[in-house]
């Protein structure tokens, strides 16, 4: 029995030796030495490089502490680092003081980068990446998935990330706090499961938290469960949290405050927090005040591109442009935003902006733009006190951009103003008022409103219980501050819950009573906010406690008993302390107008008449007189269903503003006539006569056989035609038309027919690009299109014989290592294509030699010799004392140079290179030196591309001028094609649908070797064109 026990204890002892143990890594920065072992305090590493090179080491569950109260200089990335769930691998602190410290410098785009890691945790430091100047990018900590799946549970918590200074502007790159992306065109790549929370941001240019996704992908791929909580981000002047390229994104209990002025520049919008490109999007129980920015400017958004956007339980106040914005683009044809739903909210003192270039005195409670679909709105509260003169008085302003709202739905909300408020809803359709309280509202669309109870102390009116709502389904189940909702309750509070604790009042300025009804001991009660730091805490009894809030920030706190054995919380909104009129204000029927005209968009029904005001302007021009006029005044007249664009210019002829004018005709329209088809190879121009009083006109076109195309919404301009493009070549198309306005349709026109046309002769080759061994044969077969063409001569030749020769019936036989373009003509010189040839080679590999380079500005020559026995060669080439860039297979060609473009200005950069073929590589070659001339500019990024199978055909190649064809074997519903210049930048992408054909217009190419990556049908296909 004993020697049954030893085994047994033997056996258990050898197993436990092959686990591996979790370990900890202690760096200091002040006694540590990378040549210690790290693995306790007394023997530290030191510096950021040896943690960053030890990274293999890492297992689940380690754990890589920094002394606290030091600073460590430099960039901290890292790359495929993984945890796991039970057992991540977690960064953080060791010692007293304040947050170690990770200072980039702006040396690179993040300080901290965790690309590729999984289950990883950055916990506590304090990080700044403050460049000598702004720059477009920067960041302070990057979270990324890259060609990698979907990289689960990253956790960036309890941070301080301050001082980094991106650019103000959206279109220079912006920059911010921390940035989630996902990246990558060769494997699907997503975030899943990231937390953020408990960071404190501040001091930073542009924004706060701000995602990102691939847009490269045919389909979205977001960004998965991202929880973004419990942060404060203040001083600031763009965007707070932007939920960007994500699914089922929940933001809850953030503050977000003290915005700073930003750069008040075209389309330089922004936002407290809001979705863009989203989809399931939850923002719940967050404050946000202080915004400044002159476009947009409201403290929440749910933007375009968003289904199930969902905004509830937040506190807005003092935010320049409002509480709320919902929008979405109709100029894009791909834009969508449906089924937003914005509940139980608070918005004090927002929309009061009367600066700024375009929207200076635009500033509704809520702005609903463009053709957003479904949006519910109900029991909010909304007070505004009273607005600056020149500040439109609006609680809600539903304008077109490029389309209308439909459906929008305001139930349950509270609607309170001190000055005569409006509702405009201008030209947006279906909406619906129902059971919203109203003061100081001069056009109530309410079909049953409630009226007469918003009167004395505007707090306590704010928060009178009032069930004489409409019944919402679905409602969320609870208002603002957590008591039971029921369906017909309105604004955000339904009344309390029984409760052993209460408060005298929600909103307090100044004293807070605080009753305790009930035996409780050992009983405690404090106050915290959002993100709980504690604001006081006293021991408690039964009865009454009270509390001086005066010098509480204004937002949301929490009362929370805890007396042992049970918690209770109560919350309560700190709010400014303002004296009130109790008399009820006198409505101003009609409010004040803006000083300026500066929508880009008006949307006016036939008849109507408006005047523009535009500063300094001194004539006015009507692209179309006839749907709209305007005289010397700037008063336009609406004259009949179309568009026109306004110009406003000033006394020197130069153009000050444009204003796009839709007008709506009514009443019965015609039907419009076709009068003339012009035809070109893969396009057509339909000459029409408009519907009479119509306001647009739809069109359905179809290919012989296939299904109808509809195109919506084509205005009336004063050209009285229309373009369609992408179409097939050598195809019969059916046209049709029909006129509409906003309350009627006609018939469709009559159908016309029309072919379009198939001009060029051209060559295809059997394959485009051929891979040998030096010694190989292999047969080429040219077929010319059409078939019926009269010219069926060809001549071959090879540019780069001594490496792949060709004979006259296009038999290419591999004599040494290299690449070679074979090129088939027609015999008149008029026709050709090309195929790419590499001849691998294979045996011992010489080193090459540089021989020269010769450098200018932004570019560099390198001759070289190749090594001996080469088929291609790899470059390296750097700014001194950076990373290395690699560029992959340059294959050995008639001329031995290689040319690098897009440097810096005034930098000195290093390069070398070395041999490659089929059974090996050498050695690099000696590192050479070179300066570029001038000052320094900015180097664009590289993509890397890899070679893949070929089955499509391009021609001509190479090419001159004109179009180069790109031919499919077969009909693909989805085509993507992304070209690449020769080093792998991408230069320029386009897409089309249901085609077999697609021609890419070469105007503008530099001359030289570009790649095509080709996407269809979840084939990657990468092909190789030359532009002479």
């Amino acid at each position: 029995m004993k020697r049954k026990l030893l085994l047994l204890l033997t056996f258990f002892a050898l197993g436990i030796t092959t686990i591996s143990a979790q370990s900890t890594y202690y760096v200091d920065n002040v006694n540590g030495a990378d040549s210690n072992s790290g693995l306790s305090e007394n023997s530290a590493w030191k510096t950021l490089d040896k943690v960053k090179s030890t990274s293999w080491r890492y297992k689940p569950g380690d754990n890589i502490l920094f002394h606290s109260g030091q600073v460590w200089e430099g960039k901290f990335f890292f790359n495929q680092l993984f945890g796991t769930n039970d057992a991540p691998i977690v960064f953080s602190s060791y010692g007293d003081g304040a947050k170690p410290h990770i200072k980039g410098n702006g040396e690179d785009n993040a300080t901290v980068q965790l690309m590729n890691c999984g289950y990883v945790t950055f916990n506590g430091f304090e990080v700044t990446n403050k460049g000598e100047q702004q720059k477009g990018g920067r960041y302070g900590i990057e979270i990324r998935a890259n060609n990698y799946g979907e990289i689960y549970g990253t956790q960036v918590i309890n941070c301080d990330i301050h001082d980094v200074n991106g650019e103000q502007e959206k279109g220079k790159g912006q920059g911010g706090g921390i940035l989630v992306k996902n990246t990558g065109s060769t494997v699907r790549s997503r975030l899943v499961d990231v937390l953020i929370e408990g960071n404190h941001i501040y001091d930073i240019v542009r924004n706060g938290i701000y995602g990102n996704y691939n847009f490269g992908l045919e389909n979205p791929f977001r960004n998965k469960n991202i929880v973004i909580r419990k942060n404060v981000i203040e001083r600031i002047p763009g965007d707070a949290i932007v939920a960007f390229g994500m699914e089922n994104a929940l933001v809850e209990y953030n503050i977000c405050r003290d915005f700073t002025p930003l750069l008040d520049a075209n389309d330089n919008a922004a936002a407290g927090i809001w979705a863009f490109n989203s989809s399931n999007t939850i923002i719940q129980y967050n404050q946000v005040s202080g915004h400044k920015a002159k476009h947009d400017g409201q403290g929440y958004d749910a933007d375009f591109n968003c289904e199930n956007t969902v905004i509830q339980y937040n506190y807005s106040f003092d935010n320049v442009g409002g509480f709320l914005l919902i929008c979405s683009d109709g100029s894009k044809s791909t834009a969508f935003n449906t089924n937003p739903i914005v509940r139980y909210n608070l918005s004090i003192g927002d929309g009061f902006r009367t600066d700024g270039k375009k929207y200076a005195n635009k500033a509704p409670s809520i702005h609903i733009a463009g053709p957003v679909e479904g949006a519910q709105i109900y029991n909010n509260t909304i007070y505004t006190p009273e607005k600056p003169s020149s500040v439109a008085k609006e609680f809600v302003k539903s304008n077109s951009w490029f389309g209308v709202s439909n459906n929008t739905s305001f139930y349950n909300n509270t609607f309170y103003g001190v000055d005569a408020m409006l509702f405009d809803m201008t030209s947006s359709r279906n909406n619906i008022f129902s059971n919203n309280a109203y003061h100081g509202t001069t056009n109530i669309l309410d079909d049953n409103p409630i009226v007469g109870t918003l009167l004395g102390n505007h707090y306590d009116s704010l928060t009178n219980k009032n069930t004489n709502g409409f019944n919402v389904d679905n409602n969320g189940g609870k208002d603002f501050f957590g008591n039971t909702a029921s369906n017909n309750s309105v604004g955000f509070f339904s009344g309390n819950d029984q409760s052993i604790l209460s408060l005298s009042k929600r909103l307090v300025a100044n004293t807070l009573e605080v009753a305790i009804d009930g035996a409780i001991s050992n009983a405690n009660v404090r106050v915290v906010n959002l993100v709980d730091s504690l604001m006081e805490e006293h021991s408690a009894v039964s009865g009454v406690l009270s509390i001086d809030v005066s010098t509480y920030p204004q937002g949301v706190y929490m009362v929370i008993l805890e007396d042992g054995s049970s918690v209770t919380t109560q919350k309560f909104i700190k709010v400014k302390d303002v004296e009130f009129d109790e008399l009820e204000p006198t409505p101003n029927p009609i409010p004040k107008p803006p000083v300026e005209t500066l929508e880009d968009e008006i949307t006016l029904n036939v008849g109507e008449v408006k005047p523009l005001v535009i500063k300094n302007t001194l004539t006015w021009k009507s692209d179309n007189e006839a749907v709209v006029s305007i005289d010397g005044n700037g008063i336009i007249t609406t004259l009949d269903g179309g568009v026109a664009l306004i110009s406003a210019f000033d006394d020197k002829g130069e153009l000050l503003h444009e204003i796009t004018v839709v007008s709506i005709s009514n009443g019965a329209v015609s039907v419009p006539q076709i009068t003339n088809v012009i035809s070109a190879e893969t396009s057509a121009k339909i000459l029409f006569t408009e519907g009479e009083n119509s306001t647009y006109h739809r069109v359905g076109y179809k290919a012989e056989g296939k299904p109808w195309q509809i195109v919506d919404s084509v205005y009336n301009t004063a050209l009285d035609s229309y373009q369609l493009s992408d179409l097939e070549a050598n195809t019969t198309y059916h046209f049709r038309i029909r006129a509409m306005n906003s309350t009627n349709i006609s018939a469709w026109s009559a159908t016309t027919s029309f072919v379009t046309q198939l001009n060029e002769i051209d060559i295809t080759l059997s394959e485009r690009e051929v891979n040998l061994n030096t010694g190989d044969k292999h047969q080429l077969i040219a077929t010319i299109l059409p078939h019926e063409a009269a010219n069926q001569e060809l001549l071959w030749n090879s540019d780069n014989p001594s490496a792949v020769k060709v004979d006259n019936q296009g038999v290419i036989e591999a004599l040494a290592g290299g690449i070679a373009t074979i090129t088939v003509t027609t015999l008149d010189g008029n026709v050709t294509t090309s195929a790419t040839i590499i001849s691998t080679s294979s045996g011992a590999i010489g080193i090459p030699v540089v021989l020269d380079i010769s450098s200018s500005e932004t570019s560099a020559e390198v001759a070289f010799t190749e090594g001996s026995n080469a088929t291609y060669h790899r470059l390296e080439y750097r700014i001194k004392g950076s990373l290395w860039v690699e560029i992959d297979s340059v294959f050995n060609t008639s001329v031995d140079t290689y040319r690098l473009t897009e440097l810096l200005k005034g930098t000195t950069y290093q390069f070398r290179m070395r041999a490659v073929n089929g059974t090996g590589l050498s050695s690099w070659s000696k590192i050479q030196t070179f300066i570029t001339s001038g000052s320094n500019a900015r180097l664009n990024g590289n993509t890397s591309i890899s070679n893949l199978e070929q089955e499509i055909s391009i021609y001509p190649n190479p090419i001159s001028s004109g179009f180069a064809n790109i031919v499919l074997q077969k009909e693909t519903n989805n085509l993507v094609i992304e070209i690449y210049t020769s080093i792998g930048q991408l230069y320029k992408v386009e897409k089309s649908t249901n085609i077999s054909r697609y021609k890419v217009d070469i105007s503008g190419y530099s001359s030289g070797i570009y790649f095509l990556k080709i996407v269809t049908d979840n084939k990657i296909y990468t092909k190789r064109i030359t532009i002479r």
